[in-house]
């Protein structure tokens, strides 16, 4: 996972572009956008640390492979 993957802007993380089925959320994230990661086919795991405060709508809509999402 390279954090090139990951599109960040002034803290909002507003999508992930790698094909890593787990990923780890920078600790520079403070929210996720709505549908950031949506229809990621590639999702099985994702970290999101304590340093997000929001979750977009819909921010992983359609991942389908997604079975854990620690938080």
């Amino acid at each position: 996972m390279s954090q090139n993957d990951f599109v960040i802007k002034d803290g909002v993380l507003e999508g992930y572009n790698g094909t890593d089925e787990e990923i780890t959320i920078p600790s520079e994230v403070k929210e996720i956008a709505s549908f950031a990661c949506c229809k990621n086919d590639k999702l099985k795991s994702v970290t999101i640390p304590n340093s997000v405060v929001t979750i977009g709508d819909s921010a992983f809509k359609d991942c389908f492979y997604l079975e854990k999402v620690v938080i």
